[in-house]
């Protein structure tokens, strides 16, 4: 009886990281070390929904809580990444999979206006 109940507590367990990951759009917890992250540039403090897209490869997401994003795309050759958040300065950089073989750390800035 236990051995089934702990089986169903797995199952649960596993389930609510899947289901978590298709509600915030391929947007994964920070800690696992694949994540990248955006950070406010003046305090470094993460920055939650910030629109992270690769336009080439019609591609979206957005940063969790923590910041926190990961581009569930194949990259094989240099593409755009774009970041916009309202408030901060539109930010783009080009990446490629060398890039993509740690995570992105990336501080922007807020808009003067």
């Amino acid at each position: 009886m236990y051995k089934l109940l702990f089986l169903f507590i797995c199952i649960i367990c596993l389930s609510e990281a899947s289901i978590s990951a298709m509600f915030e759009g391929g947007v994964e917890k920070t800690g696992v070390g694949t994540n990248s992250v955006i950070l406010d540039a003046q305090t470094n403090i993460p920055i939650e929904n910030v629109k992270i897209s690769l336009p080439k490869h019609n591609f979206t997401t957005y940063t969790n809580s923590n910041g926190a994003f990961f581009l569930n795309t194949k990259i094989d050759a240099p593409t755009i990444l774009s970041i916009e958040k309202e408030g901060y300065r539109p930010y783009s950089i080009t990446i490629d999979k060398t890039n993509l073989k740690n995570p992105l750390i990336i501080s922007i800035e807020k808009s003067s206006l």
